[in-house]
């Protein structure tokens, strides 16, 4: 638990150090303790540690993304530990910062309602890198459309204000939307 405190304290110091840090293969070391079998104590470190090790350095954010990541940092989103919720939208506003592929993946792997509830409840920075990534892609629409019946009084208020926004002067994205049947529910 030490070493990944210090892992963090280190990275944080500036990209030459995480790119030293995942040089020497201690991203795949630190992704060991995202399982959980080590106790929760090691699970929240791990995410931090790839958080500090990842912010504002694309190189090592497409290495944590090619290493699989992606999804097990968007499933904590998902869980019911508070503190690791917290960590796990901190650690995925870092790996999608100016990072399409990472994107990508927070994506396809179910990640856009996870996306949008970080866009509803966290800090305006990261809200404005979830819309990004949930405005990315056309692909995002079904689950933005479902939405609006599903989610809570915020989450509709905002998708339906991102939508808006993404639709103006947008004609594909009006037609993906009025071919999902989106109309109505928007209506």
């Amino acid at each position: 638990l030490g070493a990944l405190e210090a892992l963090t304290i280190m990275a944080s110091s500036g990209p030459a150090t995480q790119t030293s840090i995942a040089q020497e293969g201690l991203v795949h070391c630190v992704s060991g303790y995202l399982s959980g079998t080590m106790g929760l104590a090691m699970q929240l470190a791990s995410v931090k540690s790839l958080t500090a090790i990842a912010t504002a350095n694309a190189p090592v954010q497409s290495e944590i993304g090619e290493a699989g990541l992606v999804p097990h940092i968007v499933k904590f989103l998902y869980g019911t530990v508070q503190e690791l919720k917290v960590a796990a939208t901190d650690c995925i506003c870092s790996l999608i910062a100016s990072h399409e592929g990472n994107q990508d993946r927070a994506l396809r792997c179910e990640g856009t309602k996870a996306l949008v509830e970080i866009a509803v409840k966290a800090s305006p920075e990261q809200r404005a890198l979830a819309t990004v990534a949930v405005t990315a892609s056309q692909d995002t629409l079904p689950d933005l459309l479902d939405l609006i019946s599903t989610g809570s009084p915020a989450t509709k208020e905002f998708v339906v204000k991102t939508l808006v926004d993404w639709v103006f002067g947008n004609v594909e994205v009006q037609d993906r939307i009025a071919r999902e049947g989106g109309i109505p529910i928007l209506v």
